[in-house]
């Protein structure tokens, strides 16, 4: 056989936003292990997800505006929905499911079994399988705890039948299989024991019952000590194997489905039911012997919709049916040949459900039935997406199932309903939900800088609100349209952007402009974008830059300035460029590094962070605080904090700072604190952030917004960005 398809089962920079929003910031929360969950900490899970990376934000006039590297924002959703079939209106009656969701069947009853490797549904306890009933509440009188993932379920009678990567149910021994009490979840006493060698290499992916048989698809070697190659057939009481054995070494199968008296086999192989046959076979139901029907699929198949006339199958594949088919096909019954039906994916189907004449796909795709449509789309008879869309992350949809006006999908995505937005995206800080303003670049944004009714962006992307821009560019804060300003393009990265009524200046890694010399710092015309003659070179990367009046602050990992000893900080005339004679002379025991700057709202005091011990003539652990006068340290000294700070907003009575520090002064604050202003004693705020860093944060009226490489707040899912109470 070939080799099988893949199948898919930061610059630093300060802190933006308008100094002196926001309230005291002082909520209730202990610091200590013991403490209470996360809630009272003031975290609105009301406010919409970010599916990938926040670098910064930026507030004004009630509205968030963030930029990093992500496609996708939306609402926390879990991993089950229900949408609607009319509207694509997304609906979660039985609470957050807290992990993936592989498997949906149907009840027979207006509800649903659902499979996965979850924990929680809706706060309450189910390990592997729960129950959804006909009203959408979590059944909680169903309670199956499985210790592994649940790949596939079949629902026959009374019994639920369970098949994953698991070797208990309940109180008892189930290798991969299990069966359990349609409405208790107690575990019957049925265990064929799927086994394989290697040990534990044994893997169910799929399962079909008929009759009183129970038919299972996966990866092993050997079922209730009984030979059996990736396919076997159990007694649905006795769990004892038939003698239905189409399989053989090396088989793998991803998906079955009985009809009649055939069953529908997916997956991986070159042979089933003796004979040679590619990825899909149709098996005897009782003898296990192939049919003459041969689609020859040329790839991984991991969805099969059987019914009426024809074969809907879904997965990796490039040709089936003796037709160039991209992932899905319909397939006719009887000749196994290939229809005209052909709506063509651009990446791989993992699920398939039917619902009249319209037929649901989900898996991992960008395009199918000739539009966009991200991992989830209706299809006609025709083959055409229909314009039910509802927006999906960029994670997996792996389960479907449809009735009633709803189809209910499950899988590894934590968000449908969102929108899909390419690197930046605004917020109503009100609702939490996306606005309109829909920039898109082709590039990761590496920082923004609000002006009026401008926000200047820098990063690596070569187009912005629909025209050609490089690197740095300003768009409207109302439409995301790219405006006329258009400046020289930098020869390196640019990570920090500010700017005054005079200019725009702009930070980073950059040698030049356009040809024009310029050292990691340079200023712009605001009305052209021309290189100004405003040369304050460094002789190292800037991350940071605050104007005061007629002084611009820099920070960063350089030791010099227009040919001036400044290790890590400095500042600058506006006008000229020359160094002034400020200088807080930081050290440590590295080449300094001050990766965020943030000015008092009393115009005092300038804060100073990242990576140092010595800060203004006096000890301080990444971060200080500066006269702005004098540059000397002021006696305000946070205690130790275990990593570094990359960014950080002053507000009214403390400091927020933000980065890859998990905690001061050996009391777990992980990537975020709060300061005292007057003391720099860390508030009890803690809101137990489960992550990399946090590189951005702001506060507009009421709320604190962070953002950075995050996945968890407490024990509620938060990516990339989330909103906090003050």
């Amino acid at each position: 056989m070939l080799a099988k398809p893949i199948t898919v089962l930061l610059a630093l920079a300060g802190c933006q936003g308008p100094p002196g929003a926001g309230g005291q910031g002082t909520p209730s929360v202990d610091g200590d292990a013991d403490a209470a969950p996360v809630r009272s900490a003031g975290l609105r899970e009301d406010f919409w997800n970010v599916h990938g990376v926040v670098t910064s934000i930026v507030e004004q006039d009630g509205v968030v505006y963030v930029g990093g590297t992500f496609a996708y924002v939306g609402p926390d959703t879990g991993t089950m929905v229900a949408i609607d079939t009319a509207t694509a209106g997304v609906t979660v009656p039985w609470g957050h499911v807290d992990a993936p969701v592989r498997a949906v069947a149907s009840d027979g009853a207006g509800g649903w079994y659902i499979g996965g490797s979850f924990t929680f549904v809706g706060g309450w306890q189910r390990g592997g399988v729960a129950h959804i009933s006909a009203t959408g509440e979590l059944d909680r009188e169903f309670i199956a705890a499985i210790d592994g993932p649940v790949n596939a379920i079949a629902v026959a009678g009374g019994t639920v039948y369970v098949a994953g990567a698991f070797e208990r149910a309940g109180d008892r021994a189930a290798s991969r299989l299990a069966a359990l009490d349609a409405v208790t979840g107690a575990v019957r006493d049925w265990n064929p024991a799927v086994s394989s060698e290697p040990p534990g290499a044994a893997y169910v992916y799929a399962l079909a019952v008929r009759g009183d048989t129970v038919y299972i698809g996966g990866q092993f070697d050997s079922v209730a000590g009984q030979p059996r190659g990736g396919l076997a057939a159990v007694d649905a009481v006795t769990g004892v194997p038939t003698s239905w054995d189409p399989g053989g070494p090396g088989t793998e199968v991803y998906v079955m489905a009985a009809a009649g008296d055939t069953v529908y086999v997916g997956g991986w192989f070159d042979a089933a039911g003796g004979q040679p046959r590619s990825n899909l076979a149709a098996l005897d139901a009782t003898s296990g012997l192939a049919s003459d029907w041969n689609p020859d699929v040329d790839g991984v198949v991991n969805a099969l919709a059987p019914g009426g006339d024809s074969v809907y199958v879904g997965g990796a594949f490039a040709a089936a049916g003796g037709q160039p088919r991209e992932s899905i096909a319909e397939l006719d019954a009887a000749s196994g040949l290939a229809t005209a039906w052909n709506p063509g994916a651009s990446g791989v189907v993992l699920a398939l459900a039917r619902d009249g004449d319209l037929l649901y796909a989900s898996g991992q795709f960008d395009e199918i039935g000739g539009r966009a449509r991200v991992n989830i789309a209706a299809l006609d008879a025709a083959g055409a997406a229909t314009d039910w869309n509802p927006e999906v992350g960029t994670w997996a949809v792996r389960a479907l199932g449809v009735q009633a006006g709803a189809v209910y999908a499950g899988g590894d995505f934590m968000s449908i309903g969102g929108r899909q937005r390419a690197n930046l995206a605004a917020f109503d800080l009100a609702t939490g939900t996306a606005t309109d303003w829909n920039p898109g670049t082709d590039g990761p944004i590496a920082a923004l800088h609000l002006a009026g009714g401008t926000i200047y962006a820098a990063g690596e992307f070569s187009t912005i609100g629909g025209q050609p821009r490089s690197r740095v560019a300003a768009v409207d804060a109302s439409t995301g349209a790219a405006t006329d300003w258009d400046p020289a393009l930098p020869s390196g990265e640019v990570r920090v952007i500010a700017s005054s009524d005079q200019a725009v200046y702009i930070g980073g890694s950059f040698s030049e402009l356009d040809g024009t010399a310029r050292s990691n710092l340079a200023a712009l015309d605001p009305t052209t974008g021309a290189v100004l003659d405003w040369t304050a070179g460094t002789d190292g990367e800037v991350h940071a830059i605050a104007v005061s009046g007629q002084t611009i602050y820099v920070g960063g990992a350089f030791a010099r300035v227009r040919d001036e000893p400044r290790a890590g900080i400095a500042a600058l005339d506006a006008a000229t460029g020359e160094v002034t004679a400020w200088n807080p002379g930081p050290r440590s025991g590295e080449a300094p590094n001050v990766a965020a700057l943030a000015l008092d709202p009393g115009g005092e005091t300038i804060y100073a962070a990242g990576t140092f011990s010595l800060m203004g003539g006096e000890p301080r652990n990444n971060i200080a605080a500066l006269d702005l006068a004098t540059g000397r340290a002021s006696p305000w000294n946070p205690p130790a904090l275990s990593g570094r700070v990359l960014c950080q907003f002053v507000a009214q009575g403390g400091v927020y700072a933000g980065g890859d520090f998990q905690d001061v002064a050996g009391r777990a604050r992980p990537l975020v604190l709060l300061l005292d202003a007057a003391t720099g004693e860390p508030f009890p705020w803690n809101p137990r952030m489960a992550g990399s860093k946090i590189t951005a944060l702001s506060a507009g009226g009421e709320t604190l917004v962070v953002g950075g490489t995050f996945h968890a707040v407490g024990y509620v899912a938060r990516q990339g960005i989330a909103a906090f109470d003050l």
